[in-house]
């Protein structure tokens, strides 16, 4: 069986071929998903990252994470940085786990450089 293409139908598989590789170069269909949105930090998405940065230290009981959880969410009720809200709402899970507490910390901090701050 022979396949043969005409001039038309290799124009098209063409465009379809050019096409998948722009969308994957722009982060389309990666395969893991992880690749980050970024926004521009806000006043709000600015205070919850300041805040978290000058609380993080000292949170070192379950009470004092839950508090410094509880103030970075309420700076971003005025942010639209869906990116930095989210880590934020995060970091009240599991606030009397240390080793989770550390992932959710550490990934905050990660969303707020990642969105540029410090």
């Amino acid at each position: 069986m022979k396949f043969k293409l005409d001039k038309r139908s290799l124009i098209v598989v063409a465009a379809v071929v050019v096409v998948g590789f722009a969308l994957l170069a722009q982060g389309w269909g990666g395969a893991d998903g992880t690749q980050e949105q970024t926004q521009p930090l806000d006043a709000g998405a600015k205070r919850a990252c300041d805040d978290f940065g000058a609380g993080r230290e000292d949170a070192k009981t379950p009470a004092a994470r839950l508090q410094l959880a509880d103030k970075v969410v309420k700076s971003t009720m005025d942010t639209e940085n869906e990116a930095v809200a989210d880590a934020a709402t995060a970091l009240g899970r599991d606030t009397d786990d240390n080793r989770q507490w550390r992932v959710h910390a550490d990934a905050f901090t990660k969303t707020c450089r990642a969105n540029g701050w410090k």
